[in-house]
């Protein structure tokens, strides 16, 4: 993977608006870039396809969902020591592991 499909999956921001529902089109539009360089970061994230069924209702809805779906601060304490160790890992894999790594399946490798 090249250098910006890695930029913009270490940030934060991205997932948060992946996690909104935002489409790849908008995303694209968002980062001023491709919509191959958004699926590309997509794979890289390994993240499942938005569903808007998985959307609530409404924002009231939504919000009372992800207030009550949190994890507990200790666990999210714990939780992000290891998140912080797997995102260097993958910054400083080779662009050859990261295709292995997002690809294999899809080769039979």
């Amino acid at each position: 993977m090249n250098a910006q499909v890695r930029a913009i999956a270490s940030t934060d921001r991205f997932l948060e608006l992946y996690n909104r529902g935002l489409t790849r089109t908008e995303l694209a539009k968002h980062y001023g870039c491709t919509v191959r360089l958004i699926n590309n970061v997509v794979d890289y994230l390994a993240l499942r396809p938005f569903n808007a069924n998985d959307k609530a209702p409404s924002e009231e809805e939504e919000k009372f969902s992800r207030e009550n779906l949190a994890l507990a601060p200790s666990v999210y304490a714990a939780s992000e020591e290891y998140r912080q160790r797997y995102m260097q890992q993958k910054k400083q894999e080779t662009e050859l592991v990261t295709y292995r790594r997002n690809y294999r399946w899809r080769t039979g490798l």
